[in-house]
């Protein structure tokens, strides 16, 4: 993944859906296997088991870089839309500056970046817990193998 070109899609809200246009192929990996391991097909196939880690480490990998950079850009957004709001109070002398209430506020005005960030790093832990839960089956199916050999 190239993430200098995934980072220009986080530089603006109106280009936030493109990050997750970007990012299908690591998203569409996680939900595929997702749902085979729902279905019960994947936990008796080492084999499969194997490919599912090794897809979904990089679709991992993939996803933790783009978390990273959806994090920083969404924390940015974040502190850049608090200090206009606390320079405009300040500058207009109408009232005084309320901490909480400019969080409130930056907060509210970041949503679009926090759902993309919570998105990416939904499918990012949902690829961790199952490499997790993968290689436990795996190393189960190996237990299994050595007691009984065939």
């Amino acid at each position: 993944m190239d993430y200098k070109k995934l980072e220009v899609y986080f530089k603006t809200e109106d280009s936030l859906e493109e990050a997750l246009d970007y990012l299908e192929k690591p998203i569409k990996k996680v939900t595929y296997w997702a749902n085979l391991f729902q279905k019960g097909v994947v936990h008796d196939n080492p084999n499969e088991i194997n490919k599912a880690i090794v897809e979904l480490a990089g679709a991992y990998s993939d996803l933790r870089i783009a978390l990273g950079l959806a994090e920083h850009y969404k924390k940015s957004k974040e502190l850049e839309r608090y200090m206009e709001i606390k320079t405009e109070i300040e500058t207009n002398g109408e009232k005084k500056f309320v901490s909480a209430s400019a969080e409130k506020e930056a907060s509210r005005d970041v949503i679009p970046y926090r759902r993309v960030r919570n998105i990416i790093e939904a499918h990012k832990e949902s690829a961790d817990k199952s490499i997790t839960g993968l290689q436990n089956v795996n190393n189960n199916l190996d237990k299994e193998m050595r007691k009984n050999p065939a």
